[in-house]
């Protein structure tokens, strides 16, 4: 990601290359993938779907778009949320630290 210009960074997104529905919610999601509009593939949906599981977090409007309501606009693969970036930073730093400690 390029948060200036000329300034780089890496940062973290949920994400789940998923090749069909979820086995928890197989119907539901093969249902979904008959809806799709926009050009949205069956496989871009799996895979927001997916990682949105993957994610812990709710389906809520965090990663739905407008209208919120409407589970096939699960976009959960395409923002880079800011907790979980500070999560893997926190990570990153303990683990900086714990690689320095000499025994």
């Amino acid at each position: 990601v390029e948060a200036l210009p000329g300034v780089r960074c890496s940062l973290g997104r949920y994400a789940a290359e998923v090749p069909g529905p979820r086995p928890e919610g197989y119907r539901e999601d093969l249902e979904l993938s008959h809806k799709l509009k926009n050009g949205t593939s069956s496989k871009q949906l799996y895979s927001h779907l997916g990682a949105g599981a993957e994610s812990g977090w709710d389906f809520t409007s965090r990663f739905l778009r407008p209208p919120y309501r409407e589970l096939h606009t699960c976009h959960a693969c395409d923002f880079f949320p800011v907790d979980l970036n500070c999560f893997l930073l926190r990570y990153e730093r303990n683990l900086a630290t714990a690689y320095s400690i000499q025994i």
